[in-house]
């Protein structure tokens, strides 16, 4: 009998989030299947005869589509069956209450984390040595978390601007506000790394290098010392950086979750900070309202004792 070779498919997709399909194999001969990425699997790489085939993808870590291609043979046909795949959402929009705030998604990428040329002389110590860190996707506030948000999610009232970040708080309290959050909504909030902190700040892979967060020029970007008028403002209000991400430099002192430490030469991948014990200060970034130019740029650092709160210290969102 003459072979055949036929699919009941020339072409799948997937959502960001992965799942399952099905191909029908139809063929009266031996036959085989390839497909070389890894995040695509195959219930069967070859067989005889008639078969049903289950491709099962994993999710997208990027906000990128990516393709493959699954090839099927026998002796004499080859067919293949395009595969895409949508990148997860760039940005996820959540509402508690009658309170709306938006996540933004950062592709995994590799930086060098530092005192990078563009910083100038205006470096500390501490922002050396650079060194490469490698971090995987995650999302970030498009914001610092403002006193709606805060006053929404623990159900309290206060005579602040909505629109403010909210400041005086310590690392423990933003600590404990992230498992609120996360409770009311069923989603892993936390607080960011220093590392996924200045990738951000940054622009991620849309990096276009600058000192500041989103503009070689303070203005553009940042509340600051020469700027503020000696007080915090709303947030939003300045530029964006390459990410769309608002007053990453400026406005308010950031509270991350490391401890402080300092940086070793050596490539990283996915960096917690110290392990507690060294030292009970935690990360500060970003600059404020308070301070002049040099703690507005993207690898300036400070820290503070957790317990510490000060008008000028606020955080954002890790997701």
């Amino acid at each position: 009998a003459k072979k055949y070779l036929t699919l009941d498919v020339s072409n799948i997709v997937f959502s960001g989030d992965g799942g399952t399909e099905s191909i029908t194999v139809k063929c009266n001969s031996l036959w085989t299947a390839s497909c070389d990425v890894d995040w695509i699997s195959l219930s069967s790489r070859s067989g005889s005869g008639d078969a049903n085939i289950t491709v099962k993808a994993i999710a997208n870590p990027n906000t990128t589509t990516r393709q493959t291609t699954i090839t099927f043979s026998d002796s004499e046909t080859i067919l293949k069956v395009s595969v895409s795949q949508k990148g997860i959402s760039p940005v996820l929009t959540i509402k508690v209450g009658n309170v709306s705030f938006n996540m933004i998604r950062v592709d995994g990428g590799t930086f060098w984390m530092g005192a990078t040329s563009e910083q100038g002389y205006d470096y500390d110590s501490d922002e050396r040595p650079i060194h490469s860190v490698t971090l995987s996707g995650y999302y970030i506030g498009e914001t610092e978390v403002t006193e709606a948000l805060w006053n929404t999610v623990l159900g309290i009232s206060s005579n602040n601007n909505p629109k403010n970040p909210k400041t005086d708080i310590t690392w423990h309290e933003a600590s404990w506000f992230v498992e609120q959050l996360s409770a009311k909504t069923g989603m892993q909030f936390r607080l960011l790394t220093e590392a996924e902190w200045e990738f951000a700040a940054r622009g991620g892979t849309k990096t276009k290098h600058y000192k500041y967060a989103g503009s070689n020029n303070i203005s553009n970007v940042a509340w600051y010392e020469d700027n503020s008028g000696g007080q915090v403002h709303e947030v939003a209000t300045k530029a964006p950086n390459e990410l769309g991400l608002y007053d990453m430099s400026g406005n308010v002192w950031e509270w991350c979750q490391d401890y402080y430490g300092s940086y070793s030469s050596g490539s990283v991948t996915d960096p917690t900070g110290p392990p507690s014990g060294i030292t009970t200060r935690r990360v500060l970034r970003g600059g404020s309202w308070l301070y002049d130019y040099r703690g507005s740029r993207v690898s300036d650092r400070l820290y503070a004792h957790p317990n510490s709160e000060f008008s000028d210290i606020g955080f954002r969102l890790g997701l």
